[in-house]
């Protein structure tokens, strides 16, 4: 997963260097020495673990992502730069804000409201698939952060989803991400859970890092409190853990 994001990230890097015939790297002789990548990848919390759906074999198994901004990512991009020659350093200035306060910044700057709702989050989009069809599913991982940040900063989402999946039964498919995140909203959240999946830099401490996920799993839970129906099955004994 972690190689697959480098290849990604040298893939894009690359691919601009041929277009502009650039393919050594002359940064040292640039004005130019910090490059940002200014991707909600890592910051966005992550639930650990999926949870298995009553009645399957399906095993517990991490949450799918590219971690295309995730501090180790970016740590081996600025070891293989320096390795190179290059005199730049890949930052990412957005990894101490959660998505709400992303949006948050972008009202500030003069975005508005309704800008924010026209972005795309989807992990899947099913316009990608279908003309007619929404660009979000609105059940996957990506489509949850985006509600919990639009309602952050708006308290309201006029984007158009495919499904609310707490609208579904809990058996179907589609609630998998929706059930891990409620599994994970509810269980104390810890350095360990930093490090599930892909170490950090050993430059990183996880504590370093706690304050803006529990910020993060704040503004989940109050999107959560908010859409999931009363009385419905989802919200039934959900007790959310800052």
């Amino acid at each position: 997963m972690l190689a697959h994001a480098a290849v990604s990230l040298l893939f894009v890097s690359t691919k601009q260097a041929a277009r502009h015939g650039r393919l050594q790297l002359h940064a040292s002789n640039s004005p130019c020495k910090r490059n940002s990548v200014t991707h909600r990848d890592f910051s966005r919390p992550k639930p650990p673990t999926q949870r298995s759906r009553p009645g399957t074999k399906r095993e517990t198994r991490t949450v799918i992502s590219t971690r295309s901004a995730h501090p180790r990512t970016l740590s081996l991009l600025n070891q293989l730069i320096t390795t190179l020659g290059g005199g730049v350093a890949v930052v990412n200035p957005l990894s101490d804000l959660t998505k709400g306060e992303v949006c948050d910044l972008a009202l500030e700057a003069g975005l508005t409201g309704e800008t924010l709702c026209s972005t795309v989050s989807c992990s899947h989009p099913p316009h990608t698939r279908n003309a007619q069809l929404p660009f979000h599913c609105g059940y996957c991982y990506a489509c949850l952060v985006r509600r919990a940040g639009l309602w952050h900063a708006l308290r309201t989402d006029s984007t158009s989803y495919q499904h609310d999946p707490w609208q579904l039964p809990s058996r179907d498919s589609k609630t998998e991400d929706l059930l891990a995140l409620l599994l994970w909203l509810s269980t104390p959240l810890t350095s360990k859970d930093l490090i599930s999946d892909v170490q950090l830099p050993s430059e990183i401490s996880p504590a370093d890092l706690l304050p803006v996920q529990h910020r993060a799993r704040e503004e989940l839970s109050a999107m959560l409190s908010n859409a999931l129906p009363e009385g419905g099955p989802y919200r039934s004994g959900w007790q959310p853990i800052p």
